[in-house]
């Protein structure tokens, strides 16, 4: 590992993203209002952006990695700025200043959710910054907007509705409910979930954008298909040993107090397994079953869980409950191991790599690369 290259920077870094190519680099300086972009394949190539008096709320890439998306302070406006041509596209009043942005995913159609004159309204603008379509929202209560995996649709999400648009305007689908707390679509888009403050989870799927199931947080949770397993201690010579045990019989969980909702979501890749955790229950972790509409596994721990992460490629769901331990799901079971360091790491946050092979274990100020056995856990 080595040094590739090295620039100087005006003034605080807030931000650095990489474009989606890995060629260029954005710096943003808040301070400033100014972004300096750096390409690795040419040293001597850079560029800077000023926004000047309006100031500089938010900055990110495109995904064709050559144009920058700028949002001022307050909100006074969105600029697309492209670093081909030095040409810049200007669009007034963006409702937030780091949400209600969407690229469609054949990257060919940006939607901007805006709010002017008390009226929420979604703009369309094309890849070569032509305003294809705009139209009001029938509610003034969204909080983000999404294009669906197929480029079809627009999904807007409020505090008391969700919402689906064509690119035209025309409104597809509308559910109306005086509860809701967020939506989390499947990772290939062919499903949305809709949690509320009643501790419901609505399935939605987005072919007949009709609901499919609605799955409940129970206290004392029951099924043929379900599987309980509860993490225990037990004194050794060497000290405490963790391990999941498995509970027969009935189950009575004791809620805290807190608001009446999922805090975590996670879909699986294939789309077959849902895996939540409810903030009245914060040690425990609900995984059900999308084709069989059940409730498939629920995993109680010591601590409260702060990460649900499930494996690409596999039904492999890996927990973190803020100690040096790793928590495995798969269909067939569910183990726990220790991270093997002299110090004990608080693991607060997961991510996998794209192959499945490598884990991510983050804690504040270090992480630590994991290499589960992949097969050993699948069988």
């Amino acid at each position: 590992m080595g040094v590739i290259c090295s620039w100087n920077i005006l003034d605080q870094v807030n931000k650095l993203e990489w474009s989606q190519d890995s060629t260029l680099l954005l710096c943003s300086q808040a301070k400033r209002a100014l972004i300096q972009i750096f390409n690795i394949k040419d040293v001597k190539w850079e560029c800077k952006i000023s926004l000047g008096p309006c100031g500089l709320s938010s900055a990110w890439f495109c995904p064709d990695s050559r144009h920058i998306i700028t949002i001022c302070h307050f909100q006074i406006r969105l600029n697309i700025w492209s670093l081909l041509q030095k040409e810049v596209f200007a669009l007034a009043s963006p409702k937030f200043s780091n949400k209600g942005v969407t690229f469609s995913k054949c990257k060919q159609f940006i939607a901007v959710l805006k709010r002017q004159n008390g009226r929420d309204s979604i703009v369309v603008v094309d890849n070569f910054f032509n305003v294809v379509s705009t139209f009001a929202t029938k509610n003034n209560d969204l909080e983000d907007i999404e294009w669906t995996h197929d480029n079809f649709y627009i999904v807007g999400a409020g505090i008391s509705s969700w919402l689906v648009y064509s690119p035209a305007g025309e409104l597809i689908y509308e559910y109306e409910a005086t509860n809701i707390d967020k939506c989390y679509n499947s990772v290939n888009g062919c499903y949305s979930v809709i949690t509320n403050y009643d501790n419901t989870l609505k399935v939605f799927h987005h072919i007949t954008w009709t609901q499919l199931a609605e799955f409940r947080h129970e206290l004392n949770p029951i099924g043929k298909e379900l599987t309980i397993y509860n993490e225990i201690e037990t004194l050794e010579k060497d000290g405490l040993s963790y391990s999941y045990e498995m509970l027969d019989g009935p189950l009575k969980l004791f809620p805290i107090e807190g608001e009446r909702k999922a805090s975590i979501v996670r879909w699986c890749y294939s789309e077959r397994f849902l895996a939540c955790k409810f903030d009245i229950t914060p040690q425990v972790v609900y995984i059900w079953d999308t084709i069989l509409l059940t409730l498939k596994a629920v995993l109680i721990h010591k601590h409260t869980v702060k990460a649900i992460e499930w494996c690409p490629g596999s039904t492999i769901c890996a927990i973190a409950t803020g100690n040096n331990r790793i928590y495995l799901w798969t269909e067939d079971g569910a183990s726990l191991c220790d991270l093997p360091f002299e110090r004990e790491i608080t693991v607060n946050k997961l991510t996998w790599s794209a192959s499945g092979m490598h884990l991510l274990t983050k804690e504040k100020g270090n992480f630590v690369v994991a290499y589960p056995q992949i097969d050993e856990i699948s069988k």
